[in-house]
């Protein structure tokens, strides 16, 4: 019998994944752009997603994840733990933008570090470029393979003239679809990982303009309907990290996030397109959500999102607890063991375990001075105008929506319910407001394609620890070789 026992627990070591050796499991985000909340076949039958449908079969759905409404506000806070407000990546940093996610910060990478993960980047980050100290391989990654700025040209990995397309900081020169390379690249990183859990930060582009569907370049897209190849082929892509996790024999020890960075950029009116150009191409669909990609309304924040574990987490089922992007650094702080303190986020473990919707904090998106507070189930908006409008013309209007009511914000209840709406308008109000992205209207708007007219972006940023616009940036740097 005990001969018997003894070659038990042997085959199971070397049948057990890394989660059983380390106690923790490997942690992997895969992180769409702007993904519209209708563009994935579980809500959408008219759109083939199979793997992530399977992802969502097999997972929990989280059905009301949010986001901020852009990209580079998402990301920081996912990194942070902090509302846009707080750590004041309030809109997209720009190809021109100096500054970056500021320094101070102490962010995801480096916690898991700490952890005792490997950690790891591959796709797109978009939360400063001007200088080294704001790369990746400065912040806690350490390996990243992708590029730095909004977007690329698929083909040509090209923004602004100049390629964006690297590995560890050094100019890669590589052909192939991004979409595709990324999902090389995250496969290899985890049929490669040994028995040290990691963290990989799976961020594609897809479907982010420029619209470039896959199997070759073509001079013009066909709208929505190449936009939705893209879509095909970040489907595959997930698919294929998927399957290299499954063969990894980690399954059980890998805990697997789907989302996308914030709501579609659907179709809009010749004169928007012309007034704000990264508005062009604008093929998402987000259902019967109001508003889309950029906006505070549903369409610009609550997305597409599922959470997967098997044997830990339950399957194919649908939370509809309220969680923010914002909550992620705490949640997976909780499942892999570490604590962060004084964050806007809070661990939502514990209903995602339960499959249970709990009491929670209210939580704030924000973009460009148009903020919105969700404390569930009221929805107080403050829409604003564009930075751009003159003084005299601009405006802030509020409104308030019960979404469990009224998932479309069809009705505003301000006058209905003054007690809800005076308590959440002071409340947003008296919140303190950081800024430290700003637009400069006398640049160009970024664009992608034409020939290379500057230096690549991995060579081009400027040496150094700081820049002058660095020093008025408040605490200390946390950079991971300081």
């Amino acid at each position: 019998m005990r001969i018997f026992v003894r070659a038990l627990l042997s085959l199971a070591a070397i049948l057990l994944p890394a989660v059983a050796t380390s106690g923790q499991p490997n942690v992997v985000v895969l992180l769409a752009d702007d993904l519209g909340w209708n563009d994935v076949g579980y809500h959408n039958p008219s759109v083939r997603t199979p793997q992530i449908d399977r992802l969502a079969a097999e997972g929990l759905e989280l059905d009301r994840f949010y986001v901020e409404p852009t990209c580079s506000p998402t990301r920081a806070s996912l990194m942070t733990g902090l509302f846009s407000i707080r750590h004041g990546v309030n809109m997209p940093i720009q190809w021109y933008t100096e500054n970056g996610l500021p320094l101070e910060f102490k962010i995801l990478p480096q916690h898991f570090k700490e952890a005792g993960y490997t950690t790891h980047l591959v796709g797109k980050w978009h939360l400063g470029h001007g200088i080294r100290d704001y790369l990746p391989n400065q912040r806690g990654f350490d390996s990243f393979y992708g590029f730095v700025g909004g977007a690329v040209g698929y083909y040509d990995h090209l923004f602004m003239g100049g390629i964006d397309w690297q590995r560890d900081g050094a100019t890669v020169a590589e052909e192939g679809y991004a979409t595709e390379l990324i999902a090389q690249e995250a496969s290899r990183i985890v049929a490669e990982s040994g028995e040290t859990p990691y963290f990989l930060l799976v961020s594609f582009n897809a479907p982010h303009t420029p619209i470039q569907g896959p199997g070759g370049e073509r001079e013009e897209h066909e709208g929505r309907r190449t936009y939705l190849e893209m879509v095909g082929a970040l489907d595959a892509a997930i698919g294929r990290v998927m399957d290299a996790v499954r063969s990894a024999d980690a399954a059980a020890g890998t805990l697997v996030l789907f989302a996308s960075d914030n709501g579609g950029q659907e179709p809009v009116p010749f004169w928007k397109e012309w007034l704000i150009p990264p508005t062009a191409d604008g093929f998402a669909d987000n259902g019967m959500l109001r508003g889309d990609k950029g906006r505070v309304y549903e369409g610009g924040i609550r997305v597409p999102a599922v959470i997967w574990w098997p044997g830990t987490l339950d399957s194919g089922e649908r939370l509809d607890q309220p969680i923010h992007v914002a909550d992620l650094l705490p949640t997976l702080g909780e499942a892999v063991g570490f604590e962060v303190e004084d964050l806007d986020g809070q661990s939502q473990w514990s209903s995602l375990m339960s499959g249970k919707g709990e009491p929670r904090r209210a939580f704030i998106v924000s973009n460009m001075g148009s903020e919105a507070m969700i404390d569930w189930p009221w929805k107080l908006v403050k829409e604003a105008s564009l930075p751009f409008v003159p003084e005299f013309f601009a405006s802030e209007t509020y409104h308030l929506y019960d979404l469990r009511a009224d998932a479309e914000e069809a009705e505003d209840l301000a006058t209905v319910r003054p007690d809800v709406f005076d308590r959440m308008r002071e409340d947003l109000e008296g919140r303190a407001r950081r800024n430290v992205i700003e637009l400069d209207f006398s640049q160009d708007a970024g664009y992608f394609g034409g020939s290379v007219s500057r230096k690549a972006w991995a060579e081009a940023l400027r040496e150094g620890a700081r820049s002058d616009r660095l020093e008025s940036e408040s605490g200390p740097s946390t950079r991971m070789d300081e």
